[in-house]
């Protein structure tokens, strides 16, 4: 499976949410979106998402394989990814799990970020 998409936009935040802060756009609240995006602050999880982008779907093996990561290391960084939806992950052959870009969470991403840029 292939996905197209636009050049990479890379965004770092370190951004703190007010804790009285409860607002929602597209089905993410605030504080769901600053854990999104911190998932994608990384260097290591960015090369994975390129990595996914060129290659579609893959097992987890030869991502860590490929990147030449830590078992571990890349275990932790492809769990973030997927528990924060920007991966989808299914059981392969055996007990290997493949991991693929999952386009809709970073259209829900963009769709909230757009909403900082009416009027700019």
């Amino acid at each position: 499976m292939n996905y197209a998409y636009p050049p990479v936009v890379r965004i770092i935040f370190d951004a703190h949410l007010p804790q009285e802060a409860t607002h929602t756009i597209t089905g993410i609240s605030r504080s769901e979106l600053l854990v999104q995006l911190r998932a994608l602050a990384d260097e290591t999880r960015l090369r994975i998402l390129d990595l996914l982008l060129q290659e579609g779907e893959l097992h987890a093996q030869e991502i860590v394989s490929r990147l030449e990561l830590a078992k571990s290391s890349g275990s932790r960084h492809l769990s973030q990814l997927s528990a924060t939806g920007y991966l989808t992950e299914r059981q392969g052959s055996g007990k290997a799990k493949c991991y693929a870009i999952n386009p809709e969470r970073f259209r829900e991403t963009m769709q909230f970020l757009q909403r900082y840029t009416h009027g700019a």
